[in-house]
C-alpha cells in the first residue's frame, strides 16, 4: 500500500510540476461526478469520500497543496482536462492507446478488468451468441462498452 501511495504521490506531483502550478495556487483535481464506491462518491452531507479521495488527501497534505475535489461528468472528463477546467485527473482511468494520444499518464495505481454480471439465477456467458437477446448496461466513455 505504501509503495501505491508512493507512486501516486509521485505522479501527483509530477503532473501539478508539469502543469506550472504553483504550490499556493488551487489544484483541481477532477473525478468521475458520478458515483463509483468505493474509488470516489458523495456521503450524505455531499462531501466526496472514497480510497482514491483518501490518496489525493495524504498527497496534498504531505505537500501542502491547495486541492480541490472537482466532479466532472465521466463523459466530458478528457475534455475538462484538455481546456483546462481541471488540472489533473484521478478516477481510475483505463490506459489506452487512444487516449495517450490526447492526454499523458502516469504508472496505472489500479487495474479495472471488465466483467459481466447478471441475476444469480441466469447462466450465460460472454460471447455473442451468449448475450443474443439481452439488454446490457455500460457506462458511456469507458473501456467497458467498448468491450461490450
Amino acid at each position: 500500500m505504501k509503495t501505491v501511495l508512493r507512486a501516486f504521490a509521485a505522479a501527483l506531483l509530477l503532473g501539478v510540476a508539469a502543469m506550472g502550478v504553483a504550490k499556493a495556487d488551487p489544484v483541481k483535481i477532477g473525478v468521475a461526478a458520478e458515483p463509483y464506491p468505493p474509488f470516489t462518491s458523495p456521503d450524505a452531507s455531499g462531501k466526496w469520500v472514497g480510497w482514491e479521495i483518501d490518496f489525493i488527501d495524504a498527497v496534498c497534505a504531505e505537500e501542502k497543496l491547495d486541492c480541490v475535489i472537482t466532479p466532472v461528468a465521466w463523459d466530458g472528463i478528457i475534455p475538462a482536462l484538455t481546456t483546462k477546467k481541471i488540472d489533473l485527473i484521478v478516477s481510475s482511468m483505463s490506459i489506452t492507446d487512444e487516449r495517450k494520444k490526447t492526454i499523458d499518464f502516469s504508472d496505472k495505481y489500479y487495474n479495472t478488468l471488465p466483467a459481466i454480471i447478471g441475476p444469480k439465477d441466469k447462466k450465460f456467458g460472454a460471447t455473442p451468441d451468449d448475450l443474443k437477446g439481452k439488454v446490457i448496461g455500460v457506462q458511456v466513455s469507458t473501456t467497458h462498452a467498448v468491450y461490450a
